[in-house]
Parts: C-alpha cells; structure tokens; sequence
C-alpha cells in the first residue's frame, strides 16, 4: 500500500518533467473510478488516477500508471492505444500493458451476481438489466446459465 501524497508528488514530477513542452498547462487531481487505474482527459489537461485503485498497489504501479496516461497526453486523443502510443509509453519507461491487471476495490462493489455454475460478478452500480447471463458459461445470451443478483449490505 502506498501513501496518496507521495503519489501526488510523483504525479506532478512526471507531468512537469514529461509535458512541461506542451502547448497547454496540465494538472493531476483523484479521481473516484473503481474499474480503471487511470485517465488522460485531453479537454481538461488533466490526468487522473483512482483514489481506490491507486491505494491498493505500490507506489512503482503508480508511477506505471502516470506514465500511461502521459503517453496519451503526449500523442494525443486519436491515437487511443495504437502502435505509437505504445511507442511513445515504452519510451518513457512503461513497461505494462493496455488495461489495468492489478487489484481492484471489490469491497466497493453493492452488487454480487452468481451463475449456477458460482462464477462471481461484481458491480459497482446495480445492473442495468437484471436479466443477464454468465459469459464465463457462455459468450452469448443463455436463459440456461441466467446470473442471480444480490445487493450487499
């Protein structure tokens, strides 16, 4: 577990020393999302990290995570994940992939879903459709392998 002020502190050593060539002032703030580690939002320059992620790993993780979003930043909104974003990520010393593999506040989630087979799903929000099948059992819509919800105290 890592102290969020010592993230903070990174995050703005490796904004101004990666982006301080940047047509436009960018910044960091926290943000609250419970399924990705990070975010570049271009129309604001800013760059977010969850609170919640974020203080379930290291402070390496972090630091992984701030030089993904400042590849976006750096490249722009249309390259999303393409091969010069890659490009441009591993050049700053990034060294994972596209999407977050670390822990996740499930203890967050109020919705728990379980197939027959006991595949677990975990929602943040209640499920827009009640009526959903499990895609471990099966990719597609199955009534056979329908998930029971549960909200959780």
């Amino acid at each position: 577990m890592n102290e969020l002020d010592d993230v903070r502190v990174l995050a703005e050593r490796l904004i101004a020393t990666h982006l301080s060539q940047s047509d436009q002032q960018w910044a960091f703030r926290w943000d609250h999302a419970r399924r990705r580690a990070g975010a570049c939002h271009h129309d604001k320059h800013e760059i977010s990290l969850s609170r919640h992620i974020t203080s379930l790993g290291s402070l390496d993780d972090a630091e992984q995570t701030l030089l993904h979003e400042i590849a976006h930043a750096l490249c722009g909104k249309k390259h999303n994940h393409s091969q010069q974003w890659l490009d441009t990520a591993r050049a700053l010393g990034y060294t994972g992939w596209v999407r977050h593999t670390g822990p996740t506040p499930d203890h967050l989630a109020r919705w728990r879903g379980t197939c027959a087979a006991g595949h677990v799903v975990l929602r943040y929000r209640k499920p827009r459709n009640m009526v959903a099948s499990c895609v471990v059992c099966n990719p597609r819509f199955s009534r056979q392998h329908l998930i029971n919800w549960e909200l959780l105290g």
